[in-house]
């Protein structure tokens, strides 16, 4: 079975500091040093400053694309794994600045996650 990948506790700290704050299925909670993740229910949205939200890989792609125009993407190579583009765009349409993965990843989730937070960090 496929299932969602969500990302780490350490790129939702980061997320949230670059102000994410979309509806997720879960976050995570940091209590004396130990991280737990908990689904969120009845609507309940964690606003606490040790709690952070814990989307899929996929909903912080896409909330980076569409708040601010930027696409992570990634690529299958023939034999040598999987890399990313990060493309910031200008108006939709001129490409203002782009920048490559420096090195190859065995699966395209390590690819994507590493491309997430490389936007995140230098980008927002």
């Amino acid at each position: 079975m496929i299932e969602q990948e969500y990302i780490s506790f350490e790129t939702a700290k980061l997320a949230k500091e670059k102000g994410f704050n979309e509806p997720c299925k879960y976050f995570y909670e940091e209590v004396s040093g130990e991280v737990i993740k908990w689904e969120i229910s009845d609507g309940l949205f964690p606003i606490k400053i040790n709690e952070f939200l814990c989307p899929t890989q996929s909903l912080l792609a896409r909330w980076l694309r569409e708040k601010f125009n930027i696409q992570v993407t990634v690529y299958i190579l023939k034999v040598d794994g999987f890399v990313y583009t990060i493309q910031k765009y200008y108006d939709d349409f001129y490409k203002l600045e782009e920048k490559k993965s420096e090195f190859n990843y065995d699966t395209y989730e390590d690819a994507l996650k590493d491309g997430i937070i490389e936007a995140l960090k230098y980008y927002i």
